[in-house]
Formats: C-alpha cells, sequence, structure tokens
C-alpha cells in the first residue's frame, strides 16, 4: 500500500570503484533519482555516479524496479575502504537516512 519503494543497496566491484548512485525507471523518475544521489553524496562525501537507468545496470531488468514508483540508491561500494568506512559509521548512516526522509517528504 505504499507510494513508493526506496530500495537500499551496497554496491562491488574491483576495490578501486566509489560513490554513489541511483537507479530508475521511467523518465518522470530522472529528478527525483537526481535529488537522491546528491543529498546523499553531500552527506556521504562519495563521489555523485548520478542517476542511472535501469537498463544501466549490469542487469536486463532489476525485479525491484517493478514497484509502480521506485528507485533502488547503491550507497558505495562496499569494496572500497573509503566508502566502506563511511558506511559503517553509524552517525553517516543516520545522517544518510535523514537525507532520503527529507528528499521523499
Amino acid at each position: 500500500g505504499g507510494d513508493m519503494m526506496i530500495s537500499l543497496h551496497c554496491n562491488a566491484a574491483n576495490g578501486r570503484a566509489s560513490g554513489t548512485e541511483t537507479f530508475y525507471r521511467g523518465a518522470e523518475d530522472r529528478e527525483m533519482a537526481k535529488k537522491l544521489t546528491d543529498a546523499l553524496c553531500a552527506v556521504l562525501g562519495t563521489p555523485n555516479r548520478g542517476p542511472k537507468t535501469e537498463h544501466d545496470s549490469q542487469h536486463a531488468s532489476l525485479a525491484v524496479m517493478e514497484f509502480p514508483k521506485c528507485w533502488l540508491i547503491e550507497l558505495g561500494f562496499i569494496d572500497h575502504p573509503g566508502d566502506r568506512a563511511k558506511l559503517l559509521n553509524p552517525g553517516i548512516r543516520r545522517n544518510a537516512c535523514i537525507a532520503i526522509a527529507d528528499v521523499i517528504s
């Protein structure tokens, strides 16, 4: 019965990739993806990898994106030491949650 879904994830690549990105499905969802990414990068201090369409992901489609209004946020790269340290910090995680709530409210 929700109006939207925000799906939080941690990326992984090669230990060198870093940053935050938000995936969206429809063109009408791009602006919200940009706002979410910008707000999180400001709080997390991660590079801004920008909003990306579902098709920019490594998968043909993302099951979670079946929800009518959905944004999949890759908060950072768990295998990057800097991103991982930020994601393990409880204060930074709390501020990230607040940033998301501020954007969607």
